[in-house]
């Protein structure tokens, strides 16, 4: 067994409602970096709690709200194969996500040179984290499989700035759930 299979094995399996539990004590510390980034390395939801709540659509990539409070949010995500986000940051808020299902591409632009982009696969062994407003990205699904990803972002944020590269112009995007999980919030 490789290193990367046994992060996944060596997961502990959490209810939903657990580590929303969870997640409100981190928001009492001011979600701390390295607490944050080591719970979702060594946890696991079983998609089996979710997935009447996420769908997939030929036309771009879902987001599903799983918990909302004024302290953060919890959404999944879901990825056709070639879907991408626009590029854009995360408005000075703390994000962490992780690959649940399938490998997705994180694609990191400098705010100084957006031109010189800089590529990361990530998959089930990987845990990320954006502190915003300094990182701009966007995630891609760039493989033929299905991809579903967790996010939790610290602070909600209803509307974020998206930078086309081409032009250079910045503009504000709301933004929508195509699902809301109501009985988990």
């Amino acid at each position: 067994m490789n290193t990367h299979e046994k992060n996944i094995k060596n997961k502990k399996e959490l209810t939903l409602n657990h580590v929303i539990d969870e997640l409100h004590r981190f928001a009492q510390k001011s979600f701390p970096v390295e607490e944050i980034t080591e719970f979702f390395q060594t946890t696991s939801i079983p998609l089996s709690q979710v997935n009447s709540y996420l769908f997939f659509s030929p036309l771009k990539y879902t987001r599903h709200l799983i918990h909302r409070s004024p302290d953060f949010e919890l959404l999944y995500m879901c990825w056709s194969p070639g879907q991408k986000s626009p590029v854009h940051g995360h408005e000075g808020e703390k994000c962490w996500f992780r690959v649940e299902q399938g490998e997705l591409q994180i694609v990191n632009y400098k705010l100084s040179d957006v031109n010189i982009p800089s590529k990361m696969s990530v998959d089930r062994a990987h845990v990320g984290y954006v502190d915003g407003p300094a990182d701009i990205h966007l995630v891609e699904n760039h493989t033929t499989e299905r991809a579903i990803s967790l996010h939790l972002y610290a602070r909600p944020f209803d509307v974020c700035d998206v930078y086309d590269v081409t032009s250079q112009q910045v503009s504000k995007k709301k933004l929508t759930y195509d699902s809301v999980c109501s009985s988990f919030i």
